[in-house]
């Protein structure tokens, strides 16, 4: 953050520079004392958010504007998702909107939908529901049924013109950690899952549950880390396997949402071809985003990860001055992804 905010101050001085360095360019030319003997005031380009990139990204084949420029409006839509990667808020900012239909956020992953072909007759219903009331319905969906019938599902979304957010977490091991933190801190903390349902002070959110810092067991969050792996990989062979290369998947990554909510809101409601606005927010994070002001025992996970190549950059965090000052060589202990490893 120090790094954002020195990087952002310098820019008024700079300018003030560049204003001086033009007078002295002026008064040179006057009385011909020649522009090569005259210093000149060098600015750093402007800092470019992420979110703001992708405002210019290109819209997927199937929500490409016509010739008046205009987004076709989606049909139905899913939000393809892993846990702990701001699902909730997502999907309730998508809720929130008047075009959209949202009944149940998640609505075939819950008790009574186990068997996959009653799952998506339940969807045909709810679509069709949806359509009928002349707006988009869609919801929240885990990969289990769709690539438990993945024939069906493709189907399902050719004949309903389904548009795919494909929303999953960049860093695996910040949502390993969220998981974590909700199954096996001191018996688990739920204050975070889903997110807060109001905006709290850091020293607010720290009275809550179990707190905000904590001591892990490098071991069994290294198992958790893995399996989040496993999870984001099985979350995008699932849109993969929808899709089947119509062309209509919009990237939904947490970090997007979390620097530029409205940017990030925007752009899902130009893929779905719906009025461009503001939606009521209900939920704010509940985890600190620096893992190193979330995990007491830093400097034991850096000396047991670091030095994994995999593992690095999702350690190093400048954004919020999260670094490895100390760490071992790495060992297959903790280097393997897969599985089947075994703990030398």
């Amino acid at each position: 953050m120090a790094l954002h905010k020195s990087h952002s101050a310098s820019r008024p001085l700079c300018f003030v520079m560049a204003l001086a360095g033009l007078a002295l360019l002026l008064f040179g030319l006057l009385f011909n004392l020649g522009s090569h003997m005259l210093p000149v005031a060098s600015c750093p380009p402007p800092r470019v958010r992420v979110s703001t990139e992708r405002k210019a990204k290109p819209l997927p084949r199937c929500a490409k504007p016509n010739a008046d420029g205009v987004v076709p409006r989606a049909k139905t839509f899913l939000i393809v998702f892993m846990g702990n990667s701001a699902s909730t808020a997502i999907s309730l900012d998508l809720r929130n909107h008047p075009d959209v239909h949202m009944d149940v956020l998640e609505m075939v992953d819950l008790p009574g939908y186990d068997n996959t072909t009653e799952a998506l007759a339940h969807v045909r219903r709810f679509f069709d529901e949806g359509i009928a009331m002349g707006k988009i319905p869609g919801f929240k969906i885990r990969p289990k049924h769709i690539l438990a019938m993945r024939e069906e599902w493709a189907a399902l979304a050719r004949e309903y013109d389904t548009h795919l957010f494909w929303q999953y977490r960049k860093n695996t091991l910040k949502s390993a950690l969220t998981s974590y933190i909700k199954y096996e801190v001191a018996g688990g903390d739920n204050v975070n899952v889903g997110g807060m349902k109001k905006n709290v002070s850091i020293e607010e959110r720290c009275q809550m549950g179990k707190g905000c810092k904590h001591h892990i067991d490098v071991d069994s969050f290294y198992a958790r880390l893995r399996g989040q792996l496993d999870w984001t990989n099985t979350v995008t062979e699932a849109v993969r396997v929808m899709d089947d290369a119509r062309g209509c998947v919009w990237e939904a990554p947490y970090e997007e949402y979390l620097e530029d909510r409205e940017t990030f809101n925007t752009n899902m409601q130009r893929f779905l071809g719906i009025k461009e606005m503001a939606v009521k927010q209900e939920r704010w994070k509940g985890t600190g985003d620096g893992v190193c002001d979330v995990v007491e025992n830093w400097d034991e996970l850096c000396e047991k990860l670091y030095g994994c190549v995999i593992w690095q950059p999702l350690l190093e965090d400048p954004k919020n001055g999260c670094f490895c000052n100390t760490f071992g060589t790495g060992t297959d202990a903790y280097c393997r992804t897969d599985k089947d490893r075994k703990k030398k």
